[in-house]
């Protein structure tokens, strides 16, 4: 069975505007889009797959889900006043977490460690705001969140994360 969707819904799932999807319709870049009576282009879903691509690129949204989630948590504990959470305090906290377990325990282990450090250069930068903030053009921000659908996330693989 072959799903089908609107240019619309293309164009977002792709990531492009829907006038540069109409325009890749119209140079038949699109395999299999057609053009119904009413005006509306439908577009096989089968398109949007691509061969030895997605198994990284689900990676990669992992890892994305797995940092935004350690982003939330270590937020929430420092905007109510708990203090930061380090490394180990969050590795401890979301290590039996379905974003967790999504991914190789090493790899996991490494999104967290980015984080991590995100944060810990955010703290230096703050710092440095109070000491000069004329050298900043603005109040230093905390490490935001990636994009929902379209964010991905950093893979990092050492030598523990390949072998078994």
């Amino acid at each position: 069975m072959i799903f089908r969707m609107k240019l619309s819904e293309y164009a977002a799932k792709v990531g492009v505007k829907y006038q540069t999807a109409w325009k890749h319709y119209r140079q038949g870049l699109i395999p299999g889009a057609y053009q119904l009576a009413t005006g509306t282009i439908i577009v096989p879903e089968d398109v949007l797959q691509k061969p030895g691509k997605t198994g990284i690129d689900a990676a990669a949204f992992a890892a994305k889900n797995l940092y935004n989630l350690g982003n939330y948590t270590i937020r929430q504990s420092w905007l109510f006043g708990n203090g930061y959470l380090p490394f180990a305090r969050l590795y401890h906290l979301l290590k039996d977490n379905d974003a967790y377990q999504a991914l190789p325990r090493k790899v996991s282990q490494l999104v967290l460690r980015q984080l991590d450090h995100n944060w810990q250069a955010f703290f230096a930068a703050l710092r440095a705001w109070k000491e000069r903030p004329d050298r900043f053009l603005g109040r230093p921000r905390p490490p935001g969140y990636k994009h929902k659908q379209q964010g991905r996330g950093l893979l990092t693989y050492n030598q523990q994360a390949i072998s078994r």
